[in-house]
């Protein structure tokens, strides 16, 4: 029988995941965008003064409305995974003895301002996989001690 592992979240993990789904998030509002502009812009919606009242049935007009909601699913799809990637850095910063960083990041995000703490996390947040390393050995002109090549 296999041991388990204990598996621990890192900074690292849940930096990636931030970062990635704010690229994504970010690339699928853009695509919603150009997407809905397309459409507006080849005649595609049925105007009625300044409301929209329906769609012209052409093909290019259902492709980007088409298009349009498969971005609207992956920007829920990607706030899922900031959600995910902010739980993951709480419970990453609620060991260490200082807990500075849980207290922002816990207190940002139940405010509703947590994108911007995580962005400060993920740049100069603490990482307990650097914390548990020990110190590099300082290396002097005078010392003996050569350096791997």
């Amino acid at each position: 029988m296999k041991a388990r592992r204990c598996v621990t979240c890192r900074k690292h993990r849940s930096c990636g995941l931030f970062w990635s789904s704010l690229a994504a998030f970010a690339g699928a509002l853009v695509l919603f965008f150009v997407a809905v502009g397309l459409v507006y812009a080849s005649g595609g919606f049925v105007l009625d003064g300044p409301d929209v009242v329906g769609v012209e049935p052409t093909a290019f007009g259902w492709w980007m409305i088409g298009v349009a909601g498969l971005t609207v699913l992956v920007i829920a799809l990607a706030a899922l995974a900031q959600l995910i990637a902010w739980v993951a850095a709480v419970v990453d910063t609620a060991e260490p003895s200082d807990k500075a960083w849980f207290i922002v990041l816990l207190v940002t995000g139940l405010v509703g301002v947590g994108l911007v703490a995580m962005i400060a996390y993920a740049v100069a947040g603490p990482d307990r996989k650097r914390a548990n390393e020990p110190p590099v050995q300082a290396v002097d002109a005078s010392s003996s001690t050569r350096l791997a090549a």
